[in-house]
């Protein structure tokens, strides 16, 4: 049995397909192909939680940043990259693990970088 590429169960989900795929596409669910109809039905949740998204309004403290972000960048000019030399201040795997966690796994990393005016954290 061919099945079909998750890009056209997208399409399928989303009513974006042409009429005679998506008659083909009918027929592959109706022989019960399991698999396909489960992607699909994954595919079609996903579609109505960005359409419940679409919806939403977009929080004040997005838009003010996104304007922020868009005011960097003048309009005719491409940002100017610059090539900074980092330079390792902190890493939390070369501290000693506090008294009695020394057997256990430490499962995330801290590590602060500096350079020029910069620290990333």
């Amino acid at each position: 049995m061919n099945h079909f590429d998750i890009a056209d169960w997208v399409d399928y989900a989303r009513n974006l397909i042409q009429d005679d795929r998506r008659g083909e596409m009918d027929d592959h669910l109706a022989s019960g192909c399991a698999r396909c109809a489960r992607t699909l039905s994954s595919l079609e949740r996903v579609v109505a939680l960005a359409r419940n998204d679409l919806q939403q309004p977009v929080p004040e403290h997005a838009m003010r940043s996104v304007k922020a972000l868009s005011a960097i960048h003048l309009p005719g000019r491409a940002p100017k990259l610059v090539s900074l030399a980092l330079q390792l201040a902190f890493d939390s795997f070369l501290e000693p693990a506090p008294a009695g966690t020394r057997g256990l796994e430490l499962s995330s990393r801290h590590l602060v970088y500096y350079a020029q005016n910069y620290a990333l954290d």
